[in-house]
């Protein structure tokens, strides 16, 4: 059902609003009724400049010609003062968004098969017009009372971006395909959206997480996400190949047109493709394990000797990149064997492991998590005072060539007095030292045995990080919460940060106790200034409150004898000029004007006066 966020009673030009149903970058969204016609309309408000309007205007009367029964219906754009109206078919259902929101969970496969069709038979209607939208996303996925989709804010994506702001890049970071990035959008772009908003209807999940803009464009174009089937093994294994298809990361390998899409997902055959990704100078263990995600199989043809680069690097593959291939095909590799420039699965030439030795634990910690690398600790004895809590040793060793992100573990010294038994435990616990790393110093992950997993819950809600601590392990990891204000409206109520960092990490990583510290992002409140409303008429205030971003405001009406102030404002709080959060209340008094039966009207100026008084006190009348 459509949900009213907050009740809003405004005459706008011919549009007498009910409520607020949803705001954006472009303006505010309001259930309203069309006064001459008497149908309810989305109205949706912009304050803009009269060029930006007859621009505006032009964009919309081009859309005002799409008619199709999955695209909302616009029926007029039109201007009032200084605000730009465009008046929109009210889909009663909600967006798809709330649907989901609502589900808590994956939908129902039928259900989300329907929808999808929908959206892309609107798509269709419009590719084929050659108009794109540039913002597929849930929230703009409407649906009436019967649980239809259309498609809404057709175009409005597109019309913003002709503001000439600097950037030109459009979209819903979690939605934008790849190419979007850049600035490009074509129909392959929308089918990607569509993909992507499908792999969320059916997992519950988000395709793509994160925190920040930047993460997530990294994840958008690298293609880093989680195989449908992994998060939700009820998904059929022919609807995931199509979602893998839809987001392709070359635009090649995607659906060429929204009714290829449409027989996909009706069961008729696709042409499962890839495009070969770039290998050669990839470490052969990464590649193995990303294989799946890139759709391929390996096979390596053989190994060559005396390389310059480190052993395990990709040297040559048999199918050239941006080559088209059969998903599941394989590629044969020659690898380097080389000498080895680091320890451990999946590592890169070219970042070097600083020097912590001599530091202290905590300035050690620090300097390498700035690096980008995970630490993890242990504690070594020593009989020198002067080495008393700082690093003795550290693995990898310094100025090592590893992966930016790889495991270091640091040995901090702990000074104890000289004693008999203590030498022999000393040499015991050298000797036993040395065995443990001729046994295992060639596994990357000798020094993490029964370390706590901390599982990677960036981008989850609150609830849904806490439960994937309680269930990571087999025993919960407590967690502590924290908020902190955010700009970013993606990741408002979601967290933000963890620390510990995702991975395998002791009890001495742990920040202060051993919960897990979880930051929640909440909105941030903007600051403003209250402009001067007393003196103003009723609908006169109500613009000035909207144009100047304070939307949290009452009317008290006080009854009054003067008609001079009926309808005006008579007094507000907070007064004018003061400097308040945006959601704050403004109550503003208006006057309503009452004849009263102890009073009667002077004829020399209107106003009331006392029955009893012979003469008018505003103009010296005398009654008869």
């Amino acid at each position: 059902m459509l949900r009213i966020e907050r009740q809003v009673s405004l005459r706008i030009g011919k549009y007498i609003t009910e409520g607020e149903i949803g705001s954006g970058s472009f303006g505010v969204v309001y259930k309203a009724t069309d006064t001459i016609q008497g149908v309810v309309v989305a109205l949706k408000i912009a304050t803009v400049s009269q060029k930006m309007f007859n621009m505006l205007t032009k964009e919309a009367r081009t859309l005002t010609t799409l008619d199709h029964p999955n695209i909302v219906k616009i029926y007029n754009a039109d201007i009032s003062g200084n605000q730009f109206l465009i008046a929109m078919e009210c889909m009663m259902g909600g967006s798809l968004q709330d649907l989901m929101d609502e589900k808590g969970g994956p939908l129902e496969i039928d259900e989300a098969m329907r929808i999808i069709l929908q959206v892309l038979s609107g798509l269709r209607y419009a590719h084929n017009r050659n108009i794109v939208h540039r913002d597929i996303k849930p929230s703009n996925i409407l649906l009436d009372e019967e649980g239809n989709a259309k498609l809404g804010d057709f175009g409005i994506a597109k019309i913003l971006d002709s503001k000439g702001v600097a950037s030109t890049i459009v979209g819903t970071p979690p939605y934008m395909a790849p190419e979007q990035w850049e600035g490009e959008t074509t129909t392959r772009s929308e089918l990607y959206s569509v993909g992507v908003i499908l792999y969320e209807m059916l997992t519950g999940s988000r395709a793509f997480p994160g925190k920040t803009e930047s993460e997530i464009r990294k994840k958008i174009q690298r293609g880093e996400f989680i195989r449908p089937r992994a998060v939700n093994p009820n998904i059929p294994e022919r609807i995931e190949n199509i979602i893998l298809k839809a987001m392709a990361l070359d635009q090649r390998a995607r659906f060429s047109c929204a009714d290829e899409f449409i027989s996909a997902i009706k069961g008729k055959s696709i042409e499962d493709i890839v495009i070969a990704p770039k290998l050669e100078g990839l470490m052969i263990d990464d590649v193995e394990r990303d294989k799946q995600r890139f759709g391929i199989n390996l096979r390596i043809k053989g190994y060559k000797k005396g390389s310059k680069v480190g052993r395990g690097v990709i040297l040559w593959q048999s199918i050239r990149e941006r080559t088209k291939m059969k998903r599941g095909g394989t590629i044969e590799v020659i690898v380097s064997k080389g000498p080895s420039v680091g320890v451990g699965v999946g590592i890169k030439v070219g970042v070097s492991v600083p020097n912590v030795v001599g530091y202290s634990k905590d300035k050690a910690v620090s300097i390498l998590h700035e690096k980008g690398f995970r630490v993890f600790s242990e504690i070594k004895d020593i009989r020198n005072i002067e080495h008393d809590g700082e690093v003795i040793s550290q693995h990898p060793s310094p100025n090592r060539e590893v992966e930016k992100g790889s495991d270091v573990v640091i040995t901090v010294g702990r000074y104890v007095k000289k004693g008999g038994l203590l030498k022999w435990a000393l040499i015991m616990t050298s000797v036993f030292s040395v065995l443990g790393f001729i046994l295992f110093g060639m596994n990357n992950n000798w020094w993490q045995k029964d370390r706590i997993e901390i599982p990677d819950v960036m981008g989850m809600t609150n609830e849904e990080a806490v439960n994937k601590l309680k269930t990571a392990n087999k025993d919960p990891i407590p967690s502590k919460i924290e908020e902190e204000e955010t700009d970013d409206k993606l990741s408002i109520g979601r967290v933000i940060k963890q620390s510990p960092p995702p991975g395998k990490c002791s009890i001495d990583d742990f920040p202060g106790g051993s919960s897990v510290v979880l930051t929640i992002g909440k909105e941030k409140v903007v600051g403003r200034t209250v402009p001067n409303l007393v003196g103003m008429t009723k609908s006169d205030a109500e613009k000035a409150l909207i144009n100047n971003g304070l939307l949290n405001y009452n009317f008290n009406e006080k009854n009054i004898n003067n008609p001079d102030k009926d309808n005006i404002v008579l007094s507000q709080e907070p007064s004018s000029g003061t400097y308040i959060n945006s959601n704050t209340v403004i109550s503003l008094t208006i006057g309503n004007y009452k004849v009263s039966s102890n009073y009667k009207t002077c004829p020399g100026c209107g106003r009331q006066v006392k029955k009893n008084k012979q003469f008018c006190p505003y103009c010296g009348y005398q009654f008869w």
